[in-house]
């Protein structure tokens, strides 16, 4: 069996390139949508913050004798308070389910990318299989230090980007569990029903949604730079 000519080496390396940077392009375009979604999710558990704190102290505002006669006002409030913020429950979870979307998006990719790295790693292996058995001296020997030092899987980045998305996610959910909760009421049931979170404890929800302490910044910097590098050689 001849060796592969050039041409169809050039062929296969450009049709694997080309798989890969579909990839990552398809990557990229999940991350951008996890960023809109995450947003739009930060958006409306501001509002449904907001909305249960109105609720929890409208009732002591001190409001002019003619606003404060009127009847029903109190219940017109709570009742408005409830309804923005049963719709920013529903926005809530809305955003993730897209960026469980996004998410599984990233997955897709990933996998997408392995099945390119090991065809082409097959490929290269019956490469040097083939020339090893035609010549014994350089060709074989740049063959075997390939496969002492391979480069590093970008799939295995891109794995690891969706894996890094998979806990935030897991994260933002049980933030939107408990931003949900506070719009039950206690059950009845319970003797004591617990004390309802302080806007300390409301606040620090919110700030780690918008943080996103499971995405390694630094790290995607990284796998960025490493991965355009690979879909660009």
């Amino acid at each position: 069996m001849p060796p592969p000519s050039p041409s169809v080496l050039r062929a296969a390396r450009t049709q694997a390139q080309r798989a890969a940077r579909r990839a990552w392009a398809e990557a990229g375009a999940a991350r951008a949508a996890w960023r809109s979604a995450a947003a739009a999710g930060s958006a409306a558990a501001t509002s449904l913050v907001n909305a249960v704190l109105l609720g929890r102290y409208a009732p002591d505002w001190p409001l002019p004798p003619a606003v404060a006669s009127q009847p029903g006002l109190a219940e017109a409030i709570a009742e408005k308070l409830a309804a923005k913020g049963a719709a920013a429950s529903a926005a809530l979870f809305a955003s993730l389910a897209q960026l469980g979307q996004a998410q599984a998006a990233l997955a897709a990719a990933a996998a997408q990318l392995g099945a390119v790295e090991e065809a082409e790693a097959l490929g290269e292996a019956v490469v040097c299989r083939t020339l090893s058995l035609w010549a014994l001296g350089a060709p074989a020997r740049r063959c075997a230090a390939s496969r002492a030092h391979p480069r590093a899987r970008a799939d295995a980045l891109l794995s690891e980007v969706a894996a890094m998305h998979a806990a935030e996610l897991a994260g933002k959910e049980e933030i939107a569990r408990e931003l949900r909760a506070l719009l039950q009421p206690p059950a009845e049931a319970a003797a004591e029903p617990p004390p309802p979170p302080s806007r300390e404890q409301l606040a620090a929800l919110l700030r780690c949604w918008r943080m996103e302490p499971a995405l390694d910044v630094r790290r995607l910097q990284a796998i960025d730079r490493t991965m355009s590098a690979e879909v660009d050689d």
